[in-house]
């Protein structure tokens, strides 16, 4: 490596390391950061990684690849606050899951060469390249690669004592307008203090403590997680338990596979029915015996207790395997399936809906029967298990019977249990036509409106001592003028806001300016489009059929003569070389919609296709009516295809 190689490039830009961002063996350092890079993989590894992480208190930013996808500025930002760093490449190689294994190289390197102190993982199943191979820690078991994490945070437990020490005592220096303004992150998982602080409270939050099974919808970056791990901090009370389960652990691969051999829809709607059921009484009996045992005053008590007596049922069902997790649980059925050769749909019902998992549930609802208890039971985190390719002829199914369960889980005689599903909008488009009449259930689409998303901004600029946004206008970018771009240009969600007001300020200060112009915000655009993108190609991704998100927009680029619009008749077009029957195109039509990519005008209004309950008449209704023409292209997706197709 040459010797002070980080001098050759511009300190000016956001992703270049000044010498002072440089970590030596001096404690006098403010980066007292975890930057944690997941497998693409293994959930169970993730799990265990993640579990011994929290043992750590150490404030921790976590790369999620089904999350989302960053840029480079967005990993240079958080290696910069970082003191270490964790890559775990799981299988990942230069032969397998490359673009993960170029990621983590990336990573790697910056943060090697800056001075962070690293530790690579991956899977002993994998190859390694020559060239690393040295820096490399390998694990062959779950158990093993907590087991290096344990070791290398213990290493370093003391230095950043003494580095959290010394920052708690630094003065504020305040030398630059827009230094230390940190508006959050744009992912809600990795935004919990700020989702404390600065909290806007929506009507669809006041509806999750109601009882009653209910669906909360929206987009990706709606703000659905922001309201489910709000939740949980308000809930200190020993007759209140709220389980907050992100359901991103639960590897559905193998559920998948036990499925393959299975063409009827009843055979695999009561095997998944089974895997659900089996995941949904574990986690709400670990909960609540977590619960009991953490709450002194309910095993106080004199008399044979509803408390101990749901103990005493799960410590005598969990008695041999109380240490492990459901996902390990889970794995070992899965095992157990493929050893004794199960091929029916009432073995492996069997095996899912066992003895155990009756007994579970049987104490489950005896004991909210019986103790004065209210129990909210959130579902999140579907979306890293659902946008799985390989797996898309049964997504509709794993969903409604999820949904099934849940909204058969307990009976009017519960009153005080709330169960939310919290799901994407596109998700949720997969599996409602399969839901009757009989099971309407209730559902709350979670949209916002530019005032509340400003009330929202405004609320983190207060946090950082900033009163309001316009003070960090120009004169020639005042709130009018700056309102306007975030209308036309950025779509209305929480996470777009704040990702590109945080790239706005990021530029800002990059550029030593003390306001933000409008230059600045188009030069931010150029982030927002790559991200947007990503967001999108997430969601088309979940379709009930194959379509890469490039195809579509090349061919929507080759077919537009006028910028912002395309003709109906072209779009047509573009379905039929695709390939899609009639159905096929007014789901991707509907999507188009929804997603805001195209937008259709009535009465000089554009239709809000989240809020029409049945697009598919209201689309008929409108594409038949006279003159239409034209469908209008979102600006910002006009941009995608200028600067990329």
């Amino acid at each position: 490596m040459k010797k002070e190689f980080w001098t050759k490039t511009n300190p000016k830009t956001i992703y270049s390391f000044s010498e002072n961002d440089l970590i030596g063996n001096s404690k006098k350092i403010t980066t007292n950061k975890l930057l944690y890079i997941q497998n693409v993989d293994s959930p169970l590894v993730s799990e265990a990684l993640e579990s011994e992480i929290d043992h750590w208190s150490v404030d921790t930013i976590v790369d999620n690849h089904f999350e989302d996808n960053y840029g480079i500025d967005w990993y240079s930002k958080n290696i910069k606050q970082s003191y270490a760093v964790i890559i775990d490449l799981g299988k990942s190689s230069y032969r397998e899951n490359y673009q993960q294994f170029l990621k983590c190289a990336l990573v790697a390197g910056m943060a090697i060469g800056s001075g962070r102190r690293v530790l690579v993982l991956n899977s002993a199943n994998a190859s390694k390249p020559s060239d690393i191979i040295k820096i490399i820690k390998s694990y062959s078991t779950a158990k093993e690669a907590k087991q290096l994490v344990s070791k290398f945070m213990n290493s370093l437990a003391n230095d950043f004592a003494l580095i959290n020490s010394y920052t708690s005592s630094l003065p504020d220096s305040g030398s630059q307008k827009f230094k230390d303004i940190d508006l959050g992150e744009h992912v809600a998982e990795n935004d919990t203090s700020l989702l404390e602080s600065c909290f806007i409270e929506t009507p669809e939050y006041y509806e999750l403590t109601k009882p009653g099974y209910k669906l909360f919808i929206g987009r990706k970056g709606t703000g659905k997680s922001a309201l489910f791990l709000k939740r949980v901090p308000r809930a200190k009370a020993s007759r209140h338990i709220i389980i907050h389960q992100m359901f991103d652990k639960y590897n559905l691969n193998d559920i998948y596979d036990l499925t393959l051999n299975f063409v009827k829809k009843n055979d695999i709607d009561k095997i998944l029915a089974a895997f659900w059921t089996y995941i949904i009484f574990s986690v709400l009996s670990e909960n609540i015996s977590r619960h009991i045992l953490n709450d002194s005053a309910l095993l106080g008590k004199d008399d044979y207790s509803a408390e101990q007596e749901f103990l005493e049922k799960y410590d005598s069902i969990y008695a041999d395997v109380s240490e492990s997790t459901i996902t390990e649980r889970l794995i070992f059925i899965y095992d157990e399936i493929a050893r004794s050769g199960v091929t029916t749909v009432k073995e492996i019902k069997s095996k899912l809906y066992s003895r155990e998992i009756l007994g579970l549930k049987k104490a489950v609802m005896t004991y909210l029967s019986a103790a004065d208890v209210k129990l909210q039971l959130n579902i999140d985190g579907l979306d890293s298990n659902l946008t799985i390719n390989k797996n898309s002829r049964i997504i509709t199914a794993v969903l409604y019977n999820l949904h099934d369960v849940c909204s058969h889980l307990f009976t009017v005689d519960y009153k005080n249990v709330s169960i939310n599903l919290f799901v994407r909008s596109d998700l949720y488009d997969a599996f409602s036509s399969d839901i009757s009449e009989k099971d309407k259930v209730k559902k709350f689409y979670h949209t916002w409106d530019r005032e509340i998303l400003l009330r929202m901004i405004n609320a983190r600029f207060r946090y950082n001592g900033v009163d309001n946004i316009i003070d960090l206008l120009s004169d020639s970018f005042n709130i009018e003028a700056f309102s306007k771009k975030m209308s036309k240009y950025v779509f209305s969600r929480p996470r777009d806001y704040i990702f590109i007001i945080t790239k706005m300020i990021q530029i800002a200060q990059s550029k030593n300016l003390n306001e933000l112009n409008s230059k600045i915000f188009f030069d931010s655009m150029d982030y927002y489009t790559k991200h947007l993108y990503e967001s999108i190609d997430a969601e088309v991704m979940t379709l009930p059929f194959k379509l890469q998100t490039s195809t579509l927009l090349n061919h929507i680029k080759n077919a537009n003569n006028v910028a912002e619009k395309i003709p109906h008749e072209s779009l047509e077009e573009i379905f039929n070389r695709l390939g899609l029957n009639e159905e096929e195109k007014m789901v991707l039509l509907v999507f188009l919609l929804k997603s805001q990519i195209i937008f259709i005008y009535e009465n000089n209004a554009i239709v809000r296709w989240s809020k029409v309950l049945e697009p598919i008449s209201k689309l008929d209704v409108i594409l038949k009516s006279s003159g239409r023409k034209y469908l209008k292209i979102h600006p910002t997706i006009v941009r995608i295809l200028e600067n990329n197709f």
